[in-house]
């Protein structure tokens, strides 16, 4: 099992253990929102928290501001081919 079918092998696993992951995942995600108050609810999701105060940050301002300019550069673009295709189909 080494080299290229071994590789192929993992691939396979992870390939059919994850839609059981993401249905296990999301019935604790269900279970916890109906429950937030309960101990085990809040020992469930603590590792989750855990890792995720670890691996994000606030956003600096920098960051806020391309940000906001970003959307802003969107919502203009969208609008403008939304008037494109208004003047389009009233021709």
């Amino acid at each position: 099992m080494n080299g290229a079918l071994g590789v192929l092998q993992r691939y396979a696993y992870k390939l059919v253990l994850m839609p059981i992951v993401a249905g296990i995942a999301y019935e604790i995600i269900r279970f916890a929102g109906g429950r937030k108050e309960s101990l085990i609810t809040k020992l469930l999701l603590l590792p989750g928290l855990l890792m995720q105060k670890i691996t994000t940050r606030e956003p600096d301002r920098d960051m806020i501001e391309v940000a906001i300019k970003s959307l802003l550069c969107v919502r203009e673009s969208e609008e403008s081919s939304c008037k494109k295709a208004a003047e389009e189909a009233s021709v």
